[in-house]
């Protein structure tokens, strides 16, 4: 009996004991100080500085050349991320004008996923009284034919239909555009982003008649990578692919020609195969008002664009 009492003695004494190491362990581990976490800015590696990531002009065609044959050779660098404003963004964005008109209802859906207030691209568009749809493509499936499977028909475009949405028991289509793809609305111009890598200004004073205002062409390599609708602007990014170029100029849509000696890059290494220019064109008549451009990568680059200025990221080597 004597021994069995002085065992629960001593289990409740290391119960004790091992109760009391771990308090002491939770305190010390609460109260041990901080690492020592830096607050300004965060630099890619030692010997870094913060001058580092401003950019600048090139300064020949031979260094443009040398710069993409430079920075497409180690893809396995260890990046470090940056991002650049340009820097015209703030003189290409104007001032909200003052639209007038008729009833109408009290709020009207724009499209935008990253600021409020800037209008974005999509298949539908409306400026309360009248509505625009862009249909996707769609495929149609042929029956089987001996037993075998016929490849699809080739995708059938869809057109643009034009409603009148308001008031909604007056809702009937309008008309047709021969055109598809995501839209944005300015007042009485509907910019049409086409699936036919083309740019078109229809003018929709009445939408019962459509008229097609002005018509832009993206340049050899050139893509949309995104636009926006700011305070009455047309803001564009068009990518232009120039990992081998063999000229110093670039031509990212129409007629418009870039000198490479008007190209930004950053100073430090960057993953580069492409030109980003930011277009700023009134969408009324077409006409190109501004333009800015800076070197990137076509698979890591990414744009946003806030009320004040363009942000385009670069990936640093």
């Amino acid at each position: 009996m004597a021994i069995k009492t002085r065992l629960l003695v001593f289990i409740g004494i290391a119960i004790v004991i091992l109760g009391l190491s771990c308090g002491v362990l939770y305190w010390a581990y609460q109260n041990k100080p901080l690492p020592n976490v830096p607050t300004g800015p965060v630099t890619p590696s030692t010997g870094v500085k913060n001058e580092d990531f401003k950019v600048r002009k090139f300064s020949s065609a031979t260094e443009f050349k040398e710069f993409f044959q430079q920075n497409q050779v180690n893809q396995r660098a260890v990046p470090a991320t940056g991002a650049v404003t340009m820097e015209k963004s703030v003189s290409m964005m104007a001032p909200a004008a003052d639209v007038g008109g008729g009833f109408s209802p009290e709020r009207v859906s724009e499209t935008n996923v990253q600021v409020r207030g800037i209008d974005e691209p999509d298949i539908v568009k409306t400026d309360g009284t009248s509505l625009y749809f862009s249909p996707q493509n769609r495929f149609f499936v042929r029956p089987l034919v001996r037993e075998k499977m016929i490849a699809p028909d080739f995708p059938q475009q869809g057109e643009i239909r034009a409603f009148n949405a308001f008031p909604p028991s007056s809702l009937k289509e309008l008309s047709q555009i021969n055109k598809n793809g995501e839209m944005l609305l300015f007042d009485k111009t509907l910019i049409i982003f086409g699936t036919d890598n083309k740019i078109y200004g229809f003018d929709v004073t009445d939408p019962a008649k459509p008229v097609q205002k002005w018509l832009q062409n993206f340049g050899d390599q050139s893509s949309l990578v995104g636009a926006r609708k700011v305070a009455g602007e047309l803001i564009m990014v068009v990518k232009t692919y120039s990992a081998s170029p063999g000229t110093c100029l670039i031509r990212p849509m129409g007629s418009l020609e870039i000198a490479c000696i008007d190209i930004y890059h950053p100073i430090l290494p960057v993953m580069a195969d492409s030109v980003f220019t930011v277009v700023k064109i009134s969408p009324h008549d077409g006409r190109i008002k501004d333009k800015s451009s800076i070197v990137g990568s076509s698979a890591q680059s990414v744009l946003y664009v806030s009320n004040s200025n363009i942000y385009i990221t670069y990936q640093g080597k």
